[in-house]
């Protein structure tokens, strides 16, 4: 159960996941 509910964010929300790692990147490159 904890598994699920630690996991399924990140499967619906994958797309805000990659944005998050996109700014991060932008951030620690610019």
């Amino acid at each position: 159960m904890l598994y699920s509910l630690v996991v399924e964010p990140f499967i619906e929300f994958g797309f805000m996941r990659r944005a998050l790692v996109a700014c991060l990147a932008l951030g620690i490159g610019s």
